[in-house]
């Protein structure tokens, strides 16, 4: 079961074009968005998503962007060996003292992983701010079977979202199976529904001793 249509040469590239798209492009900031990273990253996914088609050439076909708030993925194309990949950015200001951004909906990925020839990919791009000007430091660009579970956790959204532990502290498996992460990825969830479950039991409880005082009122 491949975990991606490129290979490790075909990433390194792909990461340092898109590094060098970046300084190229001197993406600014307004005095206003200049401290927001929401700010910073929709500058970021809007400047690469423009770009990687080319990047990628002949790896790539039926590229389509989607920039609304709801999609699973910001690009998606047809890959070497038919493999359809959804490319989500994400951004990291290296100069924020903690970040734990949610990755995906764990239910939504799965769902998507349910036909074998998929492959989503993170593309990560760390960066500082100088003068307003978004400066890269470094662009990963990885299938998220590739993160180590040792890195993520899962965080109580919705149906539960795959999470990165620390952002300044990614941790890639390249040896790791698609079978064996989403293996993991199952056990993680059954373990965070038994866990969650026991909290609801406990606000529960907490809640119907309230109801008993304000009903003696």
């Amino acid at each position: 079961m491949s975990s991606t249509p490129f290979s490790r040469a075909q990433t390194k590239a792909i990461q340092n074009k898109i590094k060098r798209c970046l300084e190229r492009e001197r993406v600014e900031l307004t005095r206003e968005t200049e401290e927001s990273t929401r700010a910073a990253g929709d500058a970021i996914q809007k400047a690469v998503s423009s770009k990687l088609e080319n990047i990628l050439g002949k790896a790539c076909k039926e590229y389509k962007i989607d920039a609304s708030r709801k999609a699973f993925s910001d690009m998606q194309f047809m890959g070497n060996s038919d493999i359809y990949c959804a490319v989500d950015v994400k951004s990291h200001n290296l100069d924020s003292e903690f970040n734990m951004p949610n990755l995906t909906s764990a239910r939504r990925l799965i769902k998507f992983y349910d036909e074998n020839k998929r492959c989503f990919i993170l593309l990560i791009v760390e960066y500082t701010v100088n003068d307003k000007i978004i400066v890269p430091q470094k662009v990963v660009f990885v299938p998220i079977e590739h993160l180590d579970w040792g890195c993520l956790t899962i965080g109580a959204l919705g149906w539960g979202q795959v999470q990165i532990r620390d952002s300044k502290k990614i941790k890639i498996n390249r040896k790791q199976t698609k079978r064996q992460w989403v293996l993991r990825l199952c056990i993680n969830m059954i373990d965070f529904y038994s866990s969650e479950q026991k909290k609801i039991v406990a606000r529960r409880n907490e809640f119907k001793k309230k109801k008993a005082v304000w009903k003696n009122r």
